[in-house]
């Protein structure tokens, strides 16, 4: 910089640095990856909502917010996107929000004490109830009375309670390994550790799920890609909603798998059919139908739909 020119005080370095860190959008391709960042300042004037009316989809640089949810009457106010992915607890929800956008969320997600409670659930001891046990995170810093299934009664035993406890732990630490890159092997063995045990609406399970399904697709194991990818729309669906654009991407991806089978089984040509229409319903609202991936991606499932 030249004699005469001279930086901002650090207050206003600071506060500009603040502004781009916290009104930038990560870029995603069409499949959700994220490809880079952007300052997107117009964008930036919606407010964060765990339980969302609204997502930003990307078509190259050039980002659009479209509304996932009817609104009777129009108010730019009540617009709100997600910052983060939501398939997290509550607890590391708010702590991402709060390191990454310091504000601590109030939202009615945050403060739905079942869906925190599905969210750190084991499945029932009784194979015959399908009710989730609760699990406080907290749990090991107390010293607590086994929980109890609040439907059937059951008593989770200490030996059981252990073995969630210890799944976790791991399950914790694979996670934390693979940010970068899922490994088949670690999320099968993680799988193993969590059956029986984890509820099906745990959302580590369903993290570890997700982890599996992508690296299953990327090494070509169709047949596991499948059935981790049926189970993660359940638990999508549930967290998600039934428009969401990672769910839609779920569905989308198992569709192609199992259209790479013979699907003799009625019961897995209506599943097919099923996929596909939800997946062109939530393309069609999340992105358009003018969008590359509804054109590219969705029409050709549905023709392929109509003679299937």
């Amino acid at each position: 910089m030249g004699e005469n020119e001279s930086l901002p005080p650090p207050s206003e370095l600071l506060n500009i640095y603040g502004r781009l860190l916290i009104n930038s959008f990560n870029i995603m391709d069409i499949s959700m990856n994220t490809i880079g960042s952007g300052l997107y300042l117009g964008t930036s004037r919606f407010d964060h909502s765990c339980s969302p009316n609204a997502v930003a989809v990307f078509s190259s640089t050039t980002i659009s917010i479209r509304l996932t949810k009817p609104m009777e009457q129009f108010d730019w106010s009540k617009v709100f996107v997600s910052y983060i992915d939501v398939l997290q607890p509550t607890s590391k929800r708010i702590g991402e929000l709060n390191k990454g956008y310091y504000f601590e969320c109030c939202c009615e997600v945050c403060q739905d004490v079942r869906q925190l409670e599905d969210m750190l659930s084991m499945s029932c001891p009784n194979t015959n109830c399908l009710e989730p046990i609760y699990i406080p995170e907290d749990i090991q810093d107390k010293v607590p009375e086994c929980p109890k299934c609040t439907k059937c009664g059951e008593q989770v035993t200490q030996s059981r309670l252990d073995s969630y406890l210890n799944a976790l732990d791991f399950i914790e630490a694979q996670l934390d390994r693979m940010k970068q890159t899922s490994y088949l092997d670690v999320c099968q063995t993680s799988l193993r550790k969590t059956e029986g045990l984890f509820h099906p609406y745990n959302v580590y399970q369903l993290q570890i799920l997700d982890s599996a399904f992508s690296a299953a697709i990327d090494l070509n194991h169709w047949t596991e890609a499948k059935e981790y990818g049926k189970k993660l729309i359940l638990g999508q669906k549930k967290y998600y909603g039934d428009i969401h654009p990672l769910l839609g991407q779920t569905l989308l991806k198992t569709v192609k798998i199992l259209l790479l089978e013979e699907n003799e089984e009625e019961y897995e040509r209506e599943m097919v059919q099923s996929y596909i229409e939800h997946a062109g319903r939530i393309v069609k609202i999340c992105y358009g139908e003018e969008h590359s991936l509804y054109k590219d991606h969705v029409i050709p499932l549905l023709d392929n739909a109509l003679s299937f």
